[in-house]
């Protein structure tokens, strides 16, 4: 008689595993138009290295979501365009343009994930000036 031993993946885990860059890209553009990026940081690495116009640092994840919350309120964001997605099986990486309320205000955002335990994380994040 065989006996066969399975190792049951949780189905939780195997749908964030399977998480298309569509969705990674779709969860940066709406916490980003509402000024709250309490949603996005769940899924964020403990550390997460931040570059915001030229200056990096490693932060916690609740560092990262105070910084980028205040960022955010700051900048006033009124439209975000994605307009780079791509994804490998280890890795997904997100550009989007973000528009502020002020006037020829646009910033680049990159967004890089790392496959991590079966669930998606983001690594790093770089917010640049568009027209540099």
């Amino acid at each position: 008689m065989a006996v066969m031993l399975a190792i049951a993946v949780p189905a939780d885990a195997q749908r964030k595993a399977a998480r298309s860059v569509e969705e990674l890209a779709g969860e940066l553009r709406s916490s980003v138009l509402r000024s709250d990026v309490a949603d996005l940081m769940p899924s964020a690495s403990e550390s997460i290295e931040i570059e915001l116009f030229g200056e990096r640092r490693h932060y916690s994840r609740g560092q990262a979501t105070l910084l980028l919350n205040g960022f955010l309120e700051d900048s006033s964001p009124t439209s975000v365009r994605i307009a780079k997605s791509y994804r490998t099986p280890s890795a997904a990486f997100v550009e989007a343009i973000v528009s502020s309320s002020f006037p020829g205000s646009e910033s680049v955002w990159l967004a890089r994930y790392a496959l991590m335990r079966g669930e998606w994380r983001m690594r790093e994040l770089t917010v640049e000036d568009a027209h540099d």
